[in-house]
């Protein structure tokens, strides 16, 4: 195994101990790329509703006094390859966000020369919240290295509480807009993206189950590191 391969394994358990993160949107290039790859990404939310801020308060001892801005983080490892010379590119990937692991799988639909485009899916493991994605990603080439990137998708989050008192669910809207800075190694992503949606939450000492709708902005910078491309 290669140093840059066992530097992305030890970050991905690294994010495993952190709680209290999300992460909305793929927000990456719809260009798979081939073989093993690591991105990293980190920003914040602003402040959303303090409903929605609830599933983020890990261990508070006010719920829904107030609401923070959500720290945004994921680590993933992804595979990419082609069954076939003729053949989609596909990936496959293993993502931490916050303590939340996911299983993605990704089809690139269209490689062309100024544009590509692809769909996928992420799919929540393990833990008592789960986040379940799907999205889709279109790249548009502006310079040699530099392409714009559209990410539209679906967010759901859903769990309990440890002991099943406290329950809740978020569907969100999310589109983002970012430019990948493209490199030989490692390509570099500045994105924002939009999150609209509703929610509800029960909580066993606030009853009845509140229903509620929000609004809120992310930013965030990510980093990939991958095989030279042809």
């Amino acid at each position: 195994m290669k140093l840059q391969d066992v530097c992305c394994l030890s970050v991905i358990l690294f994010c495993f101990a952190l709680s209290g993160c999300a992460s909305f949107s793929s927000g990456r290039s719809a260009q798979v790329d081939r073989g093993l790859s690591c991105h990293i990404k980190a920003g914040a939310t602003i402040p959303p509703s303090r409903e929605t801020w609830w599933f983020w308060d890990i261990g508070s001892d006010c719920p829904l006094c107030y609401s923070k801005s959500i720290p945004i983080a994921e680590v993933g490892l992804h595979y990419g390859f082609k069954l076939s010379e003729t053949s989609r590119p596909f990936s496959i990937g293993l993502l931490v966000g916050g303590d939340v692991p996911q299983a993605e799988i990704y089809a690139q639909l269209h490689e062309g020369e100024k544009e590509d485009y692809g769909i996928g899916g992420r799919l929540g493991l393990l833990t008592g919240w789960y986040s379940h994605q799907l999205f889709f990603l279109y790249d548009r080439q502006l310079g040699e290295d530099l392409k714009l990137l559209i990410n539209p998708g679906l967010f759901y989050h859903t769990g309990q509480s440890p002991n099943g008192a406290n329950t809740g669910s978020l569907l969100f809207f999310t589109q983002s807009v970012g430019l990948a800075f493209e490199s030989d190694y490692y390509t570099f992503t500045p994105c924002v993206s939009l999150i609209a949606g509703k929610g509800k939450l029960s909580i066993a000492s606030m009853p009845p189950t509140r229903k509620f709708s929000d609004t809120f902005v992310t930013a965030w910078l990510g980093i990939t590191f991958h095989k030279k491309q042809n």
